[in-house]
């Protein structure tokens, strides 16, 4: 999007690449830098299969780590965010 701000909207989330910053309506989900790579990465291929080197890769440049490591940001993610049944996990 030439010179537009881009955000992310899934079900009732919102996700600020720019800023790397998730929201669920007014408050703030904290992120840590690999899960706003890894949501940003995930997001921008919306419609395509992201592989996990990419993930890694994203997150991690080129530090060594293996696909166990996207579990840790996941999870963690997993725990800050509220489930709610009617909502779209991400």
């Amino acid at each position: 999007m030439a010179g537009g701000i881009v955000v992310y909207r899934v079900g009732p989330f919102e996700f600020h690449p720019a800023t790397r910053r998730l929201f669920r309506g007014q408050r703030q989900i904290p992120l840590s830098d690999a899960q706003a790579a890894i949501l940003d990465r995930v997001l921008s291929s919306v419609g395509q299969v992201v592989p996990p080197d990419a993930l890694i890769h994203a997150a991690w440049g080129n530090t060594a780590v293996n696909d166990a490591s996207l579990r840790r940001p996941s999870d963690a993610f997993d725990r800050r965010t509220p489930k709610d049944a009617r909502a779209p996990s991400i």
